[in-house]
């Protein structure tokens, strides 16, 4: 696949890094962009630098979709539907901007239709589209055309959630117009004539993953999803036609991008939906403020680092598909960000921390969390083996509940069936409490609690209001 846009690099005082778009001459025939639409905002003051694009790497070869199968070729830039067998003179398609999750380090996709540009005719491609771009912890959102090799056009800005009509077609021979439309503001090319010598051999609706040489590769922006409707293309030969999907992989094979079956909505439309699939590469490190250092695809959903903590936080615990996470503190308080959801704390239970001197505090502090096994609760554990469990987390017992353990509690991890968990200690695994009965606490200072237990001296526990979450990495 060809590279469909430049992206161009700012160094800024404060040495983030930030992508955007080339905003050069159009191939031979193309007329400069309408002044209404708004121009791309940068932000950043220092000239730019270009990047170039790569043709497309496909894997594996196209395979014309059959009803049933889940087969579909791979890519390393391009997640959609690509239509080949045939020559096109046109292409069309609706999409709502897709909003990118912000990240410190630089991330984009680009949600396009086009002509060409697949494994027949890599050198050449005439596409339009929207780009999401993420660097330094901002997003930046524009539309776009391109006629390639030669630089693509930036169009203007939009934004997240505008619904974009974008349509290619052939007037006769190398003369096309090109039109794109945010359907939200009103802002459009009208139809742009160019002047495009490609074979027209195939037509597609991608979300893509552009390429760099000479500098930092980006990575693929988390996009969520991004739904094609009223998809529309002229072939020559309609019976030649073969609709294929593309996935995306990276470069150990992994997918990070695929396309969704299509739909028939018409005799002559079809819809699907690409999406984003969350990878685990990456990390977050968390400091005892709560600020938050997120690394490789690792994406950044907030922090406490804005907040005054009473306790220190202790723990990062991420949900099973890394879309969010929760931080938990000494004194049990729990901080709940992205695709998470807050179950309750020990500070909203009405108990203080420990070593506070205050009525109904912990025995000991906090020094663990762990999600139950379908992210729907969490226990906590306490350095002296008191286990606390929220949500649907089942408390089967603690190391207090049995007459102590040997040694300090890091950590608690609940098994696999969700009725039992094991207690390491600094010296030993403490055991497996298997499900059974267990006496209601008369010390709040044990550290052995469920609040969902029907034993509970606490028959309904106060719910404990959800804590102002921060909106900016330390």
């Amino acid at each position: 696949m060809p590279g469909s846009f430049r992206i161009w690099r700012w160094l800024g005082a404060t040495a983030l890094i930030a992508v955007g778009l080339f905003m050069g001459a159009s191939a031979a025939g193309a007329q400069s962009t309408q002044t209404q639409w708004p121009e791309v905002s940068h932000g950043l003051a220092s000239a730019p630098e270009q990047l170039h694009t790569n043709p497309g790497r496909f894997v594996t070869p196209l395979d014309p979709h059959v009803a049933g199968s889940s087969y579909a070729a791979e890519s390393t830039n391009w997640s959609g539907q690509i239509t080949s067998g045939t020559t096109y003179s046109s292409v069309h398609a609706d999409w709502v901007v897709p909003t990118v999750q912000a990240t410190q380090y630089s991330g984009a996709s680009a949600t396009w239709i086009g002509i060409d540009g697949g494994p027949s005719s890599p050198g050449s491609i005439i596409q339009t589209g929207t780009v999401q771009l993420t660097g330094g912890g901002a997003t930046q959102y524009s539309a776009w055309y391109e006629l390639y090799p030669a630089p693509p056009v930036t169009v203007g800005a939009v934004s997240p959630g505008d619904s974009m009509s974008a349509t290619i077609q052939q007037i006769g021979g190398s003369s096309w117009t090109v039109s794109i439309t945010d359907l939200t503001t009103g802002n459009s090319t009208g139809s742009k004539p160019v002047t495009y010598g490609g074979p027209a051999d195939s037509a597609e609706w991608i979300e893509e993953l552009p390429t760099a040489v000479g500098t930092a590769q980006p990575t693929l922006a988390n996009f969520g999803s991004a739904t094609f409707s009223d998809m529309q293309y002229d072939p020559a030969s309609q019976s030649a036609a073969l609709l294929s999907p593309v996935d995306m992989v990276d470069e150990s094979g992994n997918v990070i991008a695929t396309a969704g079956a299509t739909t028939r909505t018409s005799p002559t439309t079809s819809t699907f939906t690409d999406s984003y699939v969350p990878s685990a590469r990456g990390y977050w490190l968390v400091g005892s403020d709560g600020g938050i250092f997120s690394f490789g695809q690792a994406q950044f959903y907030g922090s406490t680092g804005s907040l005054h903590l009473q306790r220190p936080v202790v723990g990062i615990v991420p949900t099973a598909d890394h879309g969010g996470y929760w931080l938990d503190a000494s004194d049990g308080g729990v901080f709940s960000y992205g695709d998470t959801q807050f179950y309750g704390s020990i500070p909203g239970l009405g108990l203080h921390p420990a070593g506070s001197g205050l009525p109904n505090s912990l025995n000991a502090p906090i020094v663990g969390m762990v999600p139950s096994i379908d992210d729907n609760g969490y226990f906590m554990v306490a350095s002296d083996g008191g286990v606390f469990a929220f949500g649907d987390a089942h408390f089967a017992g603690s190391c207090p509940g049995i007459g102590g353990c040997s040694g300090s509690a890091v950590a608690v991890m609940p098994d696999s069936s969700g009725n039992g968990y094991w207690l390491v200690t600094s010296g030993l695994l403490a055991g497996a409490p298997r499900p059974r009965p267990s006496p209601p606490p008369t010390d709040w200072g044990t550290g052995s609690f469920s609040p969902t237990a029907r034993s509970s001296p606490m028959a309904t526990p106060p719910a404990p209001a959800r804590l102002p979450l921060a909106t900016s990495a330390d």
